[in-house]
């Protein structure tokens, strides 16, 4: 079973890659139907318990000073519209091998793949579907080794 461990910045502090894109969509593109950008880091686990993530998620993941967590569930569901973009299966992440190692530092047992993606949380009344076809292509997917998840997956091991 994969576990999902969504860590986000704590309302009323500054969420920067959210602002950034923001900016981006904004002055680069031109858009103005966005009038806010929140992002989530998503890391997902398979073969450890829901324990396990939690205690992943307080020792490794998440800062709780200015973040908070959450396993097995949404943290942007007041958006207009949430997109996730990882890397397509397959494709190395850079990330994942840390994950493992750090899991393994920490006592954790049984975890036999990780991975990581980000989530963009989208507020605003007149969000269109051209302007998010534009954003994603534009700023936030490199089609090459990206994608938009559409539904979490089955599992992370790949083979073949």
């Amino acid at each position: 079973m994969i576990q999902e461990v969504r860590v986000i910045t704590k309302q009323g502090i500054t969420d920067s890659k959210g602002e950034e894109v923001l900016y981006d969509i904004n002055y680069a593109l031109g858009i103005q139907s966005v009038e806010k950008v929140r992002t989530a880091r998503v890391f997902r686990f398979e073969g450890i318990s829901s324990e396990d993530a939690v205690y992943l998620a307080q020792k490794l993941l998440a800062e709780d000073i200015f973040q908070e967590y959450q396993i097995n569930g949404p943290v942007l569901e007041d958006a207009a519209v949430v997109l996730e973009v990882a890397y397509k299966p397959g494709v190395m992440n850079p990330e994942a091998a840390s994950l493992i190692k750090s899991a393994e530092d920490l006592g954790v047992k049984g975890l036999v793949a990780a991975d990581s993606s980000w989530s963009y949380g989208f507020y605003g009344k007149n969000i269109t579907e051209a302007d998010l076809d534009r954003i994603m292509n534009s700023l936030l997917v490199n089609a090459t080794v990206e994608y938009v998840v559409r539904e979490s997956p089955k599992t992370l091991i790949i083979q073949g």
